[in-house]
């Protein structure tokens, strides 16, 4: 019986330390920023999107990217309202991942109309910045 016990023991640490190394391995400590002049395709496409890394873009040209004033909350709730669309609610923002105890998590899907969805969305960033 205390053989088990030490092995379901050494077992839940293992776990553990993988599920540490694991999110240390794949989590970027920082989400990296970058003109997006200075990024060509390929590396946009290896390091990023192949590697589901996130990167946010700074300097774009308005010229080739006209959304950056178009898409206004105003516009967006014109255009899109009431559908519903389906959301991964989180308590810390990942998807898929491996929590602390090395358990295997994934999100809640819920359906909501995508304006209730964006007034959930702007309350969560006025936390976050209060």
């Amino acid at each position: 019986m205390a053989s088990t016990s030490l092995e379901a023991e050494r077992v839940r640490r293992g776990l553990g330390r993988l599920a540490r190394n694991t999110r240390d391995l794949l989590l970027p400590k920082q989400v990296p920023r970058r003109p997006a002049s200075s990024i060509g395709a390929l590396e946009f496409v290896r390091d990023f999107v192949a590697a589901s890394q996130p990167l946010v873009l700074t300097d774009l040209p308005v010229q080739d990217w006209p959304c950056l004033e178009r898409w206004t909350e105003a516009y967006l709730l014109e255009q899109v309202g009431d559908p519903e669309v389906s959301v991964n609610v989180t308590p810390n923002g990942l998807g898929d991942f491996v929590d602390e105890q090395g358990r295997f998590v994934k999100p809640l899907e819920e359906r909501l109309r995508f304006r209730d969805f964006w007034g959930q969305l702007q309350g969560s960033f006025s936390q976050t910045a209060a």
